[in-house]
């Protein structure tokens, strides 16, 4: 399960565009075989992150069809809004909750995540986490 920045920088690399982990972290999934999945609220938080960092191109058009073409490829895990709704709290966005939601409710997700706050929530919860720190430093 990939939070919005190891997402991005999995699309990143497959752009050919330098991310600060996206070659390693593609490798270790590649070697892991892990089947990579995320949902719909850290799609569009990628989408807006690349659209901000990329939208300005000449070759944008191109780019973005790359990006859609390899974001078929990640599995979309389907929860509703109005499972997410009761959920919302201050300290984490949407995102981050339909995160935890997705968890909570299938036991085999992992989730992948930069933010030392959501991994550590995530934990708390008895959910499976990991950052991608640690991911990486497993150096298959």
């Amino acid at each position: 399960m990939l939070d919005t920045k190891p997402l991005l920088e999995l699309v990143l690399q497959e752009l050919g565009i330098t991310a600060i982990h996206g070659q390693r972290l593609h490798d270790v999934i590649g070697k892991l075989e892990i089947r990579r999945v995320s949902l719909w609220p850290v799609f569009t938080e990628a989408l807006y992150f690349m659209y901000k960092d990329l939208g300005k191109r000449k070759d944008f058009g191109e780019l973005l069809e790359r990006v859609k073409k390899y974001l078929h490829t990640i599995g979309e895990v389907n929860l509703s809004f109005n499972e997410v709704l009761d959920s919302l709290e201050p300290s984490f966005d949407l995102a981050d909750v339909t995160l935890l939601k997705a968890l909570s409710k299938d036991p085999l997700l992992v989730l992948v995540s930069e933010d030392g706050k959501l991994v550590g929530k995530a934990r708390k919860m008895g959910l499976q986490a990991v950052t991608v720190y640690e991911l990486l430093s497993l150096s298959l």
